[in-house]
């Protein structure tokens, strides 16, 4: 089975805008965004429909929301791990003492098998928030606790 390559950095994106928008990303990394930017003739309610049909349709291609806060590594998935492959300077993995070739075998009590199970973890914490991360590096179990940052 072939690793995928997933840029976890896709995380750090930020949205400026006064719209409702989401952030979407799959598990080869590409990331769009669904936004709502004008109400049509019809109102409101046209705007927001496009916008839900945008999130649903991309939803179903096995797209997944990014959440709010961000913790900074590129990864490779396979067979429920993920394999650092490079840290984002200053960001909550490398603070924590992450580093590439660090293999995650837990993320918050749970393995990951992909960006979408990633995703899932993520989306229950808050900026600030602790998580454990047990990675195998150099044959050794180490338990680290990064601090999520707001994306």
């Amino acid at each position: 089975m072939n690793a995928v390559k997933v840029p976890i950095i896709a995380m750090l994106l930020l949205v400026g805008c006064a719209t409702p928008s989401m952030m979407l990303v799959n598990d080869k990394g590409q990331v769009i965004r669904c936004a709502s930017y004008g109400y049509g003739y019809v109102g409101a309610p046209m705007a927001a429909a496009i916008y839900d049909q945008c999130v649903r349709d991309y939803q179903k291609v096995g797209y997944v929301e990014l959440p709010d806060v961000k913790i900074g590594f590129y990864a490779e998935f396979s067979q429920g791990r993920a394999t650092i492959t490079r840290i984002v300077p200053g960001d909550p993995a490398e603070l924590s003492g992450m580093k590439p070739g660090d293999v995650i075998t837990q993320f918050d009590g749970a393995p990951i098998g992909s960006s979408r199970s990633l995703a899932d973890i993520l989306h229950k914490h808050q900026a600030g928030d602790v998580v454990t991360v047990l990675v195998e590096r150099d044959g050794q179990q180490l338990e680290l606790k990064p601090a999520l940052q707001a994306r």
